[in-house]
């Protein structure tokens, strides 16, 4: 099992990882692996629901794949993005099941040859051209953009996954009738909702030697707190603060409340870092400075209260620069979207694959941060960087 493989595969696509003695794989071709297994099941469904659809029609096929609004400049990733994503369409086009090594070398050197020649040679394949890396966090408001509910102008979007924190500040906006993104700053941080549980078991663990010390209470709570790590599978929810150490005196619970505090303060950090950035050096003239800044906070750990916690954190502390507040928008779940099973409530956690639905040539024009220049008339706009900059951004 490789864990973080998306961050494995941003850092070290190439290292080889041991997963079992008889397996190494890098991160490229776990990822590689991954996609074209994902691929097989959504074949499988495609066949098997919509085919009198398109019965007797040619389908032409394209793959989005999101990406780090962060990353988004980088063009090696991006290159990289591609090739991961026409091996993994590759491997989808066998029959089989299951995918062995050699399917997949044999995948990553056809999608080499793709994108070096610009050709396919098998016309089941994805022309190169048509496999698309897309910025995650522009894909989430593809389907805010296309609403009733769109205004265009600047805006946050706090995106909580499992492993990460992604903070973007963008704009959205229109150039001869289509669509345009402009990505001012994008940060992304190993703060997501899996470290968080990592690091409360770390800091119960600690706390427990405190207040137990060698007794057979602390074997016994540090069974537990094993039992409750290895039961958390990055889906189902956080366990609750009692639940990592149950009969400890509340002095062990404010410890845990202070480190808890340590976590959450991070994250108001990486918050405030982009907002610093966009307001003093990407865009100081915005309405948003005045009127209050439209905020997304969506992914599947927006709903822990810790994350909740963070954007209070972030408005309190950012007042003291006459910060006018965030504007809390929710994405309307798009009336196309075929989910039965999922209410309006939760489609901000469907919002990044509704976006990436779309072909790459109808979602718009994407500028990426590198290509914003910085605001240039600084004398013209009061200096407010030292207001941002207290004890806990040091």
């Amino acid at each position: 099992m490789i864990n973080a493989l998306k961050m494995n595969f941003i850092q070290h696509p190439d290292k080889e990882i041991k997963i079992s003695n008889e397996l190494v794989l890098s991160p490229n071709e776990a990822a590689i692996a991954y996609i074209g297994l994902v691929l097989l099941e959504v074949r499988k469904w495609f066949w098997k629901e919509k085919y009198p659809d398109y019965k007797g029609a040619k389908i032409d096929w394209q793959l989005n794949i999101g990406m780090s609004s962060r990353s988004y400049d980088e063009q090696l990733l991006s290159e990289q993005m591609k090739k991961a994503a026409l091996a993994g369409w590759n491997l989808s086009l066998e029959s089989n099941n299951s995918i062995s090594i050699s399917d997949i070398k044999k995948a990553k050197i056809s999608a080499d040859h793709q994108i070096a020649e610009g050709i396919v040679d098998d016309e089941q394949k994805l022309h190169p051209d048509n496999a698309c890396p897309i910025p995650e966090i522009i894909a989430q408001v593809v389907g805010y953009a296309r609403s009733p509910m769109r205004q265009n102008g600047m805006y946050l979007i706090v995106d909580v996954g499992a492993t990460t924190i992604d903070v973007s500040n963008f704009i959205i906006h229109e150039k001869e009738g289509e669509d345009l993104y402009t990505i001012l700053v994008a940060e992304v941080e190993k703060l997501g909702a899996s470290i968080l549980h990592k690091y409360r078991i770390s800091c119960a663990e600690k706390i427990i030697k405190k207040y137990c010390g060698a007794s057979d209470a602390l074997k016994f709570r540090n069974k537990s707190i094993k039992t409750i790590n290895q039961a958390y599978d990055g889906i189902l929810p956080l366990p609750t603060i009692e639940q990592y150490f149950p009969n400890l005196p509340n002095q062990a619970i404010k410890d845990f409340n202070e480190d808890n505090d340590e976590f959450m303060t991070a994250c108001s950090k990486l918050v405030r870092k982009v907002i610093k950035e966009s307001r003093y050096n990407r865009n100081p003239k915005s309405p948003a400075w005045q009127n209050g800044l439209p905020l997304f906070i969506c992914g599947g750990g927006s709903k822990i209260q810790l994350f909740k916690d963070v954007i209070a954190h972030a408005q309190k502390q950012l007042k003291q620069a006459a910060f006018p507040g965030f504007e809390r928008k929710q994405f309307p779940k798009p009336i196309n979207l075929e989910t039965a099973d999922i209410p309006p409530r939760d489609y901000h956690r469907m919002s990044v694959a509704y976006g990436l639905s779309f072909p790459c040539i109808d979602i718009g024009d994407i500028i990426p941060p590198g290509a914003v220049e910085d605001f240039s008339e600084n004398d013209k706009v009061r200096n407010i960087q030292n207001y941002f900059i207290d004890k806990d951004m040091v």
